[in-house]
């Protein structure tokens, strides 16, 4: 009778002698959440532990499917041993790191019911257990409940340290992290550089950093925040008094973007490193942060690099280069740097005594530009890599 259902095939088997049924599932997903039904009964009836459950490391590769399908109905049927499990699944999580750490994320999703915030409960458990620095979450196909779940666990974590999320997380995962890094005081380093957050995204982490007094590097590399979420965060660069690294490189920033950041750097006062690199500011953009150079007392990484910086923004950066004592990197490579913007980086060089780095490699300085270059060489004291 059971091939009524629709979840077994019946064929015939055997010999000829000796025929008898032969019964298999018709799809290997009805298999998984019998086995995980099976288990859940057994877990009731206390004739196996959520602790012996998870021991075995099959349910965190191949028997993957049955663990989120056990959770699921442990958070219909007894939301009590669903806590009991998130907490063994946390231990392993604990004792094996980077390949269980999204598993137990998606046991957390798989328990979400709209009428219960049992996922909640289950994410902060899992938070208040979990005991690694690092965590990892690197192309591994996680969606917005799956980072949802794993800020809720941020939010009463106090060892966690840094994270590393590259995930094609979107202005959704953003905001669900900034919200966590509201309250969170641990996080130091936090790295989503090749997502696909944008201007909105970037609003929402710009709010988190106006309060958040722990994190010091925050990498949004390769996203789509463009002028706009560049200002947002440059508002939060005016308060923030903890960030120091702030990676926007290849972010699709013009002139207006970096106009936004010159001024908050005008006013910042922990910054130290800053990239742009791989966007679009050109000379006028140049400009902007040169002035602002002139009066920060922090910075000491600049990378412009393939910028379309031409001559008259390599002039505004050495004006500034002049009176800055701080910057000791400056990075323009790739732009459009001829022979006479050489020239007016080198009379910088001629009083600058703190620089230490100078790249111009790929920009368009033929001899002449080299000859001035080389005079200021003569009386530079302490550039020590060109």
């Amino acid at each position: 009778e059971l091939s009524g259902f629709g979840f077994l095939s019946v064929q015939p088997g055997g010999s000829k002698l000796r025929p008898c049924r032969r019964y298999a599932f018709l799809h290997k997903s009805f298999q998984e959440f019998f086995a995980s039904y099976y288990l859940c009964c057994q877990l009731a009836s206390q004739q196996i532990t959520p602790k012996s459950l998870v021991s075995d490391e099959g349910y965190f590769s191949k028997l993957k499917q049955v663990l989120l399908f056990s959770c699921g109905i442990l958070a219909v049927q007894s939301q009590k041993t669903a806590v009991d499990l998130i907490a063994n699944i946390t231990t392993q999580v604990n004792k094996f790191g980077r390949r269980t750490l999204p598993v137990a994320l998606e046991c957390i999703a798989e328990s979400k019911r709209e009428e219960s915030d049992v996922h909640v409960r289950l994410a902060q458990v899992f938070g208040s257990g979990l005991q690694l620095q690092q965590a990892f979450l690197q192309y591994e196909n996680l969606g917005n409940d799956h980072i949802a779940s794993f800020a809720e666990a941020m939010k009463v974590n106090s060892t966690l340290t840094q994270l590393h999320l590259a995930n094609s997380i979107g202005d959704t995962g953003a905001a669900s992290l900034a919200d966590a890094m509201k309250v969170n005081s641990t996080l130091t380093d936090l790295e989503m550089g090749n997502n696909r957050i944008g201007h909105t995204g970037a609003a929402f982490l710009a709010e988190a950093l106006k309060v958040n007094s722990t994190l010091t590097h925050l990498n949004l590399r390769y996203n789509y925040i463009v002028d706009t979420g560049a200002a947002s965060l440059a508002e939060a660069m005016k308060v923030n008094s903890t960030l120091t690294d702030l990676d926007l490189e290849a972010n699709r920033i013009r002139h207006t973007g970096a106009a936004s950041l010159a001024e908050a750097m005008k006013v910042n006062s922990t910054l130290t490193h800053l990239n742009l690199r791989y966007n679009y500011i050109v000379d006028t953009g140049a400009a902007s942060l040169a002035e602002a150079m002139k009066v920060n007392s922090t910075l000491t990484q600049l990378n412009l690099r393939c910028n379309s910086i031409g001559d008259t923004g390599a002039a505004s950066l050495a004006e500034a280069i002049k009176v800055n004592s701080t910057l000791t990197q400056l990075y323009l490579c790739n732009n459009k740097i001829g022979d006479t913007g050489a020239a007016s980086l080198a009379e910088a060089m001629k009083v600058n005594s703190t620089l230490t780095q100078l790249n111009l490699r790929c920009n368009s300085i033929g001899d002449t530009g080299a000859a001035s270059l080389a005079e200021a060489i003569k009386v530079n004291s302490t550039l020590t890599q060109l």
